[in-house]
């Protein structure tokens, strides 16, 4: 994998082997409800901003908490056949960033 800074590796790949359930096609994305401002705030916050070099941009993270619903359970095959190129190749890095901050819950 490609690293910005060798003196701090990409976080999605350093921890790639820890996840109880990998991120696939046919996993069940639902937005939470959390306001999306909330996201500048977390974004901002030192914790994260360490790592802006190998997360999405906080537009891009935005840009596909806009794809997802509230009331309906969608399929990240749904969402990414839904999207642009742009949005599609941040949209896993962007769904794991949102459901550690609980904007989305990810079912199996």
């Amino acid at each position: 994998p490609g690293r910005a800074w060798p003196l701090r590796p990409d976080p999605f790949w350093s921890f790639a082997h820890y996840p109880t359930h990998l991120l696939a096609d046919t996993t069940g994305v639902r937005a939470t409800g959390l306001p999306p401002g909330r996201l500048d705030a977390i974004h901002g916050n030192g914790m994260v901003t360490y790592a802006h070099a190998a997360l999405p941009s906080l537009e891009g993270v935005k840009q596909v908490l806009s794809l997802l619903r509230t009331d309906q359970e969608q399929t990240v095959s749904d969402l990414a056949t839904g999207c642009d190129a742009a949005t599609r190749s941040i949209l896993a890095q962007a769904l794991l960033f949102l459901a550690k901050y609980d904007f989305v819950r990810l079912s199996p």
